[in-house]
C-alpha cells in the first residue's frame, strides 16, 4: 500500500523539522534514506492518491536521497511510497548551498537553535520544493 507522489509546490518549513538519515539499512540491505547523515526534507503532510483503493488520503511528504547501490538506478520510476527520491549528489546541493532554507535561516536569525551544519549559504534562498 502506497501513494502517489503528489504533484505542486510543497513549502519547505520549520513548521515541519527536516532529519538526517541514519543510514540504517532493511532486512534486504537496502538503505530507504540513504547514508548515514544525508539530509531527508520534511514537506508536511499532503493531500496525495492512494493506489490501494479509490481516492484520496493524507501521506507525510518527503524529499529524500535513496541507496545508492540498489535504488538510486531506478530513480524516475514508479519505487518509492510517494515521497519525492532524488540523487544523493543532488540532496548534498540542496543542503550544502541551503537551497530550501529560507524559513530556516529566518529562525536561526532569529536566535532559534537549529542544528548546524557546514555550508555556504545561498543569497536566495527558497523553500519552495517542486
Amino acid at each position: 500500500m502506497h501513494y502517489e507522489t503528489p504533484l505542486g509546490v510543497f513549502d519547505h518549513t520549520i513548521a515541519n523539522r527536516d532529519f538526517r538519515a541514519e543510514g540504517t539499512e532493511n532486512s534486504l540491505g537496502i538503505q530507504g534514506y540513504g547514508d548515514k547523515g544525508i539530509r531527508v526534507y520534511d514537506l508536511g503532510w499532503q493531500r496525495a492518491r492512494r493506489t490501494w483503493k479509490p481516492g484520496e488520503g493524507q501521506m507525510r511528504l518527503q524529499m529524500h536521497a535513496t541507496d545508492a547501490r540498489y535504488l538510486e538506478p531506478r530513480l524516475g520510476t514508479v519505487q518509492s511510497m510517494g515521497c519525492i527520491r532524488i540523487p544523493a549528489t543532488l540532496n548534498a546541493l540542496i543542503d550544502h548551498y541551503g537551497i530550501l532554507d529560507a524559513d530556516y535561516d529566518r529562525a536561526t536569525a532569529s536566535n532559534r537553535i537549529f542544528g548546524s551544519c557546514a555550508r555556504i549559504a545561498s543569497p536566495l534562498p527558497g523553500r519552495d520544493a517542486i
